[in-house]
């Protein structure tokens, strides 16, 4: 599978339709999931790959069902992801309710995360980034510290 990476500034259409950008367009896999999601308070979108959700119900399928945190994911994000097919032009129809719940207007930013796409309205991702830059230092300190037991026996 290809690696989902990048930030993309781009226009949804008066359908709700999207233009996957050329760099994110993976010629072998046109069938996705989108699912609702949140960070920071922030409403956004997720979007996976067929095989990619698949991978993640199958991580979600052996936890226990009887935990209240899992049933509360399973109802929030699992029972929240819609297909979705590319069609020839690489474009994805978002589905009006994860529209709306995520406030997706004509301009829209994607962001690549490796296993799966993020997609914000252009305001709220402007929050977001904009709070990440101020945190930058002290979050690359932190990964600089996890860094030093990878690959260190």
């Amino acid at each position: 599978m290809k690696e989902l990476r990048g930030r993309f500034e781009i226009k949804l259409d008066a359908k709700g339709r999207m233009n996957l950008p050329s760099a994110l367009n993976d010629a072998e896999n046109s069938s996705y999931v989108v699912t609702n999601s949140q960070y920071q308070g922030c409403r956004c979108l997720d979007i996976y790959t067929k095989e990619e959700w698949e991978k993640l119900e199958g991580r979600i399928s052996q936890l226990s069902s009887l935990k209240k945190e899992v049933q509360a994911f399973q109802r929030f994000y699992i029972a929240g992801g819609q297909p979705v097919e590319s069609g020839s032009q690489g474009r994805v129809l978002i589905p009006k309710s994860l529209r709306d719940y995520a406030n997706l207007e004509d301009q829209i930013v994607i962001v690549g995360m490796g296993t799966k796409l993020e997609v914000w309205n252009l305001s709220d991702w402007q929050k977001i980034f904009d709070n990440l830059a101020t945190d930058f230092e002290d979050t690359l300190s932190v990964i600089a510290n996890l860094d030093m037991g990878v690959g260190h026996a």
